[in-house]
């Protein structure tokens, strides 16, 4: 179970401040040779008790949220030039914390990692209303004291940079700028992972070198893995008439049996049909591998999800020992509803949602992996556009415990669009 960073703690700040056995896929065998067993039509969890069982609302856990949204409270804020807000809101929609990006242009959230006690590590984009010359930025919001700090950035000329004191500092690393993942390691929330796409020669994706940088001395020489040591190359096989590289689609780090893991979302195309009319239709195959920076080479294990995930909306649960657990919402018709869906390389289990009307949903942070217990957000029924509102909501062993339609912004209530939402880690 996950600690939650109590309020109470919270609180004195903001007073400061006036935040087994392992599965493994065989060599010779091809996507088409794994089929995803029938999933049942529950939500399969463990019986042992968990805090979000108790029936009183106020004996829930004190969890609280990293939130990027976009107040649609006035409907005609559908642009997408209001500017997109950064907060720390409890588990009934309260903003207790507000975050400025380092830069203001740079608000379009594109990834939010826990990084420490009481932090986490967003990456952000251009705003959609302004242009940069930056591809993307990441940085620490740190609820404890209410501050920020920009710590990488990735150029339009897709060169990483690391950031001190405000000043950047060219790392000689070129990426895809567009698909570059920074994810902290969870033990030692001062090392950051960097991995992402790269253009090969002809012009198709390729996985790039994974980077270690140490933010205690972020102007060090970055530790470098070859993309060679990130997965089983026995997981690739190139198509028939040429070879179409893999790329890192997801990334995040777990702790497994005490030892820092990254596991890595590997996309690739194996196969070309043609349809009758002789059209190719690439089919892009979905592994997710282990790679531990520890040992610099890739783990046995890797879990096949083809045909479970349709993109990078997941969540994981690590289990010691093994290739851990997916969390999908599985939606691949884009038919609406709250789908979800767990699977382990062994077994699927399905259940549906209370809204059945429900649209792009998306998953919110693991609260409880074992009951489960987990957020997830999507438009209100019969709103779906541009600047629609959004509903979060909290499933716990397969039933909606608390829904909310609003967050509260001192005394005001206000219409959100939530375009993402992590868990802070608890403070010490």
């Amino acid at each position: 179970m996950l600690a939650p960073l109590r309020l109470a703690a919270l609180g004195t700040s903001l007073v400061a401040l006036g935040g087994c056995s392992e599965f493994q896929l065989a060599p010779s065998q091809g996507p088409d040779e794994t089929e995803v067993p029938a999933a049942t039509d529950e939500a399969q969890g463990s019986g042992d008790e968990s805090p979000w069982d108790a029936p009183d609302p106020g004996s829930r856990p004190e969890d609280v949220f990293f939130a990027a949204w976009w107040d649609v409270t006035d409907p005609h804020n559908v642009t997408g030039e209001v500017p997109h807000r950064f907060d720390v809101i409890d588990v009934e929609g309260q903003v207790v914390v507000a975050f400025t990006p380092p830069s203001p242009d740079m608000d379009d959230p594109l990834a939010i990692h826990p990084a420490g006690p009481g932090r986490v590590l967003v990456t952000t984009g251009p705003a959609r209303w302004t242009t940069t010359p930056s591809a993307t930025s990441s940085w620490i919001a740190d609820a404890a004291t209410g501050k920020v700090t920009e710590v990488l950035r990735v150029g339009w000329d897709g060169l990483l940079y690391a950031v001190v004191d405000g000043t950047a500092h060219r790392l000689e690393r070129l990426y895809d700028r567009r698909f570059v993942h920074v994810v902290p390691d969870p033990q030692d929330p001062d090392r950051l992972f960097v991995v992402g796409r790269v253009a090969t020669g002809a012009g198709v994706p390729d996985v790039g070198p994974l980077l270690e940088i140490d933010l205690r001395d972020p102007l060090a020489d970055p530790i470098e893995h070859a993309p060679s040591a990130l997965f089983d190359p026995a997981l690739v096989r190139p198509p028939e008439g040429g070879s179409v590289a893999p790329w890192p689609g997801w990334v995040e780090a777990v702790v497994v049996e005490g030892r820092t893991e990254l596991r890595l979302l590997l996309e690739s195309l194996e196969e070309i049909p043609e349809d009758g009319d002789g059209l190719a239709e690439p089919r892009v195959l979905r592994r997710l591998t282990r790679f531990s920076p520890d040992d610099g080479a890739w783990l046995p294990g890797a879990l096949e999800v083809t045909d479970v995930v349709y993109g990078p909306e997941l969540r994981f649960r690590p289990d010691d020992g093994s290739g851990g657990t997916v969390l999908v919402h599985h939606d691949i018709d884009r038919v609406g509803g709250q789908n979800f869906l767990t699977w382990d390389g062994r077994e699927a289990h399905e259940w549906t949602g209370a809204d059945e009307r429900a649209w792009d949903v998306r998953l919110g942070p693991l609260l409880d992996p074992d009951a489960p217990t987990f957020a997830h957000f999507g438009y209100v029924p019969h709103t779906v556009g541009r600047g629609s509102p959004n509903t979060l909501s909290f499933s716990h062993r397969g039933v909606d415990v608390l829904t909310l339609e609003v967050f509260r912004v001192g005394l005001g209530e206000r219409r959100f669009r939530l375009l993402a939402l992590e868990l802070v880690p608890p403070l010490p």
